[in-house]
């Protein structure tokens, strides 16, 4: 569904506010730019609910529906239409019309109420059960009566392979809070990420509070145990102003067979629990045409040993190490991390040359001339396209790509490499990171439960 539809059917939801242009695969994105393209994700998620649920939005509100009912028929799409209590305008009917055919829904409802709140939820037939079962339930649409939130639930994939999506509304005065939940089923346990964005609309600019929780489960010998939190430093503007100087902060838990790190002498160590405290500044600089390009300023990254702290390393991308500085912001500007171009392979798109790279070698800045030496025994292979993390592909002469690798080429070379980094994650601010995880921790507990109308 294109933007315009989107923004059509947004409005019938109170909506407007968080539309945006496309969907994006934040979990591909790091720091900074997975916070900045959360706003899009949640908001995107939010207007196709809005046509995925159209029949159960429908039922939730209509009074011909009633709670304890049974299993019951719904009516045909235009009495839906023409009586449904969020869809009013013509030109929101006529986008519905027209996309009928991109969402389905099955024929009989159930309405209940539970715990302060009403759920309907799709059925197959007349005789259908109306027992509020999660795990036999596909979709579902929930409302609490004293708060207002609306839920939306659907469940995938099959018996040995469940997956969960849980979106959530809620207005609270001149606070609107949209939260997105993924989860699956692993080893008995339901494990996944919850995505949370607050706009607060009380002062003249809408300011966006953005949260990210992900709990990836127990290791299983090739997997690691993972649990994460990611917050900024204050909320951000919606018109950029207070951008500058901002940190993106993320915590992350690991440990397992698969899990290790190199000691203060170099040496791996296998089988670790570990720490790893991330930390992002953002910048503001301006390109040739005088335009701002927003990028991050200063990366620091924190790993620690969770049983003797006196056991850690760290390295930064910024403008002492301008390389590593330079592929960070392109590539996550880009959803590129997964292919994750070299410097020298950005300086390339950026001059319009053949986009070059030598298997098992990271090219840095002042060293794109290869010898032969360099070079011996390395798989040379051209690149005329990259894959994004959402799988799109995008040619090397893209007129953006190339524009890109300018702007953020040229802040590289102006920023002096003596410019004191900004995010430095010292022993003080590594505990309050710490500290601020482990009560963000019990805050999410509940993020994974199926119950979604409580």
């Amino acid at each position: 569904m294109n933007s315009i539809n989107k923004l059509a059917l947004a409005v019938s939801l109170g909506l407007t506010t968080f539309a945006s242009a496309a969907t994006t695969n934040i979990n591909s994105l790091q720091g900074y730019y997975k916070t900045r393209a959360t706003i899009d994700y949640v908001s995107d998620k939010m207007m196709q609910n809005k046509v995925d649920f159209f029949a159960l939005d429908y039922a939730l509100h209509a009074k011909g529906i009633a709670i304890g009912g049974g299993a019951l028929q719904l009516d045909n799409f235009e009495t839906m239409l023409a009586t449904h209590p969020h869809v009013s305008d013509t030109s929101q009917k006529d986008v519905l019309r027209q996309i009928k055919g991109q969402f389905g829904y099955k024929p009989y409802v159930c309405k209940v109420a539970d715990s302060g709140a009403v759920i309907v939820f799709e059925v197959d037939d007349a005789g259908a059960s109306c027992k509020l079962d999660p795990k036999t339930i596909s979709k579902a649409m929930a409302k609490n009566t004293r708060t207002g939130k609306v839920t939306f639930f659907t469940q995938l994939g099959n018996e040995s392979e469940q997956q969960y999506l849980i979106d959530t509304y809620l207005v609270n005065g001149k606070r609107e809070t949209i939260s997105s939940s993924f989860l699956h089923s692993f080893k008995g346990q339901l494990i996944g990420d919850v995505t949370k964005v607050t706009r607060d609309n009380s002062t003249g600019v809408a300011r966006y509070n953005i949260e990210q929780y992900a709990d990836y489960g127990s290791e299983n010998g090739q997997k690691i145990a993972f649990k994460s939190y990611q917050w900024t430093s204050e909320p951000l503007n919606q018109d950029n102003s207070n951008l500058e100087n901002v940190a993106v902060n993320t915590f992350m838990v690991m440990s397992g067979k698969a899990n290790q790190m190199y000691d203060n002498n170099n040496n791996t160590l296998k089988d670790v629990a570990t720490y790893w405290a991330t930390r992002d500044v953002i910048g503001v600089h301006k390109n040739s045409r005088n335009e701002d390009v927003i990028i991050v300023d200063d990366v620091q990254r924190r790993l620690v040993l969770q049983s003797d702290s006196s056991v850690k390393n760290a390295d930064a991308y910024n403008s002492e190490s301008k390389s590593n500085w330079l592929d960070y912001n392109f590539n996550n500007i880009h959803d590129l991390t997964g292919e994750s171009p070299d410097a020298c392979m950005i300086k390339e798109i950026s001059e319009g040359k053949p986009v070059v790279r030598y298997k098992g070698w990271y090219r840095s800045l002042g060293s794109c001339q290869p010898t032969a030496a360099d070079i011996k025994g390395k798989e040379k292979v051209i690149f005329t396209t990259f894959t994004t993390g959402q799988g799109k592909q995008i040619n090397v002469k893209d007129s953006a790509l190339v524009r890109s690798a300018k702007d953020i080429i040229d802040v590289v070379d102006s920023v002096s490499n003596s410019v004191k980094p900004a995010a430095k994650i010292d022993d003080k601010v590594f505990a309050e990171m710490k500290a601020k995880y482990e009560m963000k921790e019990k805050e999410f507990a509940g993020f994974s439960s199926l119950q979604f109308w409580k």
